[in-house]
């Protein structure tokens, strides 16, 4: 049985957040991170191909986001139960990556934006 170990963050994002805060820039020097979400969690670089993203307009409940996402079924709970300790009730951005692609994955605020690291989930892949 195979699996994998992998971060989830939820974030809520307004129109005042960084435009293109998941976008990858690939003009960039090989010091400069890959997009504003890598330079938040620490990283100049990540494997897009290792990284899951989902980004909505308007804030939903987080069973709603989280649904559909890969192998959803197996951390719908725990993630439910950590956003709500946390006070997420909706959301409108999940992430979740390979935790070999970010090695210091952490929760992150600024003007217009909150992304809520939840923490690691391992999942049967």
């Amino acid at each position: 049985m195979n699996t994998d170990i992998s971060h989830i963050w939820l974030g809520l994002f307004n129109e005042n957040a960084p435009r293109g805060f998941f976008v990858e820039r690939h003009d960039r020097e090989d010091d400069d991170a890959l997009s504003l979400f890598a330079e938040s969690q620490g990283e100049v670089w990540y494997d897009h191909d290792f990284v899951e993203i989902s980004y909505h307009l308007k804030p939903m409940a987080v069973a709603d986001l989280v649904k559909g996402h890969s192998y959803w079924e197996q951390y719908t709970e725990a993630v439910l139960s950590k956003a709500t300790s946390l006070g997420v009730e909706k959301a409108n951005v999940f992430v979740m990556a390979s935790k070999a692609q970010i090695s210091s994955a952490r929760s992150v605020k600024g003007v217009g934006y909150s992304l809520w690291y939840l923490g690691e989930y391992e999942c049967v892949i």
